[in-house]
């Protein structure tokens, strides 16, 4: 029951596609951000939480199915002051809310399924995006 409160706590704040492996590293909390698609910025997921997170599924005897962020390190194009591109319906949504350019950056993603995989903490399934 502690590691479910604990988690319950902890992960909302923390939780999101990108994972911090090193424990000196800082996770920023998520930013409640309307002009976003997805209505927020920022956050991540730390080592610590994944761990104590795919511990407890294992002992539940579920799964982790998640996305890995698509967008990290493209450039989203800049929409005029104002645009609350998630509160608009998406036939009448601008451009800048959806044009995205550049590279995806495979990092942290890279790092996070090799440490992942060494500490045999595998998850089920990753998805990219919303692919």
């Amino acid at each position: 029951l502690d590691l479910a409160r604990d988690l319950a706590r902890d992960l909302p704040r923390n939780l999101s596609g990108k994972a911090r492996l090193d424990a000196d590293e800082s996770c920023t909390p998520f930013v409640k951000d309307a002009s976003r698609r997805v209505g927020f910025r920022g956050g991540c997921l730390p080592w610590w939480a994944w761990v104590r997170l795919f511990d407890f599924c294992q002992a539940a005897h579920c799964e982790i199915f998640f996305s890995l962020n698509a967008l990290r390190g493209r450039v989203r194009g800049a929409c005029p002051e104002g645009t609350f591109c998630r509160q608009l319906p998406s036939a009448v949504r601008p451009a800048c809310c959806t044009e995205w350019s550049g590279a995806w950056d495979a990092t942290d993603a890279r790092r996070f399924l090799a440490a992942s995989a060494a500490s045999g903490r595998r998850p089920a399934a990753v998805a990219f995006g919303n692919e």
